[in-house]
């Protein structure tokens, strides 16, 4: 699945960028469906490159057949960004804590200029689920319970995808 957002923040990109580089904890609070974010590992690695590991909750309901399963850790991921400042773009690698190669995405967050005081901001991510890769599943049961899984795991990621810029905009009147 393919997702690209973008949005317009009353803000100048240096601004924006360093927000969400730097705040993403405290942004979580305005997004859909999180319940927190952990920073696990920030290394600066140059003079204009950040390395920065966060821990996202997703905040989801399971279905009571899946719960007799599977926990809610499952529906926590693994963001590793690595933030280019002279550029204004952050790129990203999403993994799930609890199961390898359940899920991977990979994306691209873009702070432009524009007009004087304004930022674009551009998100892309591209995901891929494989709920076959699920531990505590059985095998019997892993055809009848996918379709569940991936509605979940887009529910988990595809709206705080789409709404950051939203969750910024939100933010911003709370500082």
């Amino acid at each position: 699945m393919e997702i690209e957002q973008t949005d317009i923040i009353n803000s100048t990109p240096e601004n924006v960028y360093h927000i969400v580089r730097d705040h993403l904890s405290q942004i979580a609070e305005h997004l859909p469906n999180v319940k927190k974010i952990d920073q696990i590992q920030y290394q600066k690695n140059s003079s204009s490159t950040h390395e920065i590991i966060n821990r996202w909750y997703a905040n989801i309901d399971l279905p009571y057949i899946l719960s007799k399963f599977v926990s809610e850790d499952l529906f926590s991921w693994k963001d590793t960004a690595i933030w280019f400042d002279d550029k204004k773009c952050v790129q990203y690698d999403l993994e799930s804590f609890y199961a390898n190669n359940f899920f991977s995405a990979k994306g691209a967050n873009y702070f432009s200029p524009y007009g004087k005081h304004k930022t674009k901001l551009k998100v892309t991510c591209s995901f891929q689920i494989n709920p076959e890769n699920i531990p505590g599943i059985p095998r019997l049961m892993t055809k009848k319970l996918a379709p569940m899984i991936d509605k979940l795991v887009v529910k988990a990621l595809a709206p705080n995808t789409k709404s950051l810029g939203v969750a910024i905009k939100s933010y911003l009147k709370e500082v």
